[in-house]
């Protein structure tokens, strides 16, 4: 029992010191994990802020095409009318030119302006249609552009959330690694230390004392010798 106390006396720190390295790890890790939860959050955000960029830009997208085709009918009509007044225009001449009111020749020339006039009315609509679309088909390729733009920024964060989380990781690891190279280094020095103090108890023992027989004095506890009385 009294042997068993100092050893006692040097176990029982290191233990505790390995329940408290276990324990310090345990919350390093724990603080760690939180951080890597903490970034799957902003993946998720991110993730989101990506699908619904890409569904604005699907639905502007469409919207702008929507207004070209609509455009493209408006611009159609237009000239489709311009064509229906210049055959009005022309009939009316042709009719005059019967009745004799016109010559031959004034209802070329009015055909010929009214012609042209029309032709230019034509020009300018699709040139306008034209212009309109080149305009909106820029629109479309700068929405895109800015989606993509926006959602690579978005991507590069991810990727840096990652490798901060496989950080993490890796100081888990580590600290692991630490914890038990420790845990392991202080119980071979314990035990290094214990077997010393064994050794070195046992060896300060006292030896116990040599006890030599006494044989009986003279007179006491002998038989007689040869000749004495009583024998």
């Amino acid at each position: 029992m009294a042997q068993a106390l100092p050893i006692m006396a040097q176990v029982l720190p290191a233990v505790i010191n390995i329940g408290i390295s276990a324990k310090q790890t345990r919350l390093q890790n724990q603080a760690l994990d939180v951080r890597n939860q903490a970034l799957d959050v902003r993946n998720n955000a991110i993730e989101q802020r990506i699908a619904a960029r890409d569904e604005q830009t699907r639905r502007e997208v469409e919207e702008i095409t929507r207004q070209q085709k609509r455009e493209d009918e408006v611009a159609r009509e237009k000239k489709s009318d311009r064509a229906r007044e210049f055959d009005i225009q022309l009939g009316t001449l042709i009719a005059s030119a019967a009745d004799g009111g016109v010559t031959k020749a004034a209802l070329a020339r009015a055909g010929a302006a009214a012609g042209f006039i029309a032709g230019l009315d034509k020009a300018r609509i699709e040139s306008n249609r034209q212009e309109t679309q080149s305009q909106k088909r820029s629109r479309q390729v700068s929405i895109i552009e800015e989606t993509i733009a926006a959602n690579t920024a978005d991507r590069s964060s991810q990727q840096e959330n990652r490798l901060a989380q496989q950080g993490n990781n890796l100081a888990k690891q580590g600290n692991n690694l630490n914890f038990f190279g420790n845990a392991a280094g202080t119980m071979l020095d314990t035990a290094y230390s214990v077997s010393g103090s064994m050794t070195t108890s046992s060896s300060s023992v006292a030896p116990l004392p040599r006890r030599n027989y006494v044989g009986p004095q003279s007179g006491e506890g002998r038989f007689p010798a040869s000749g004495e009385a009583g024998y």
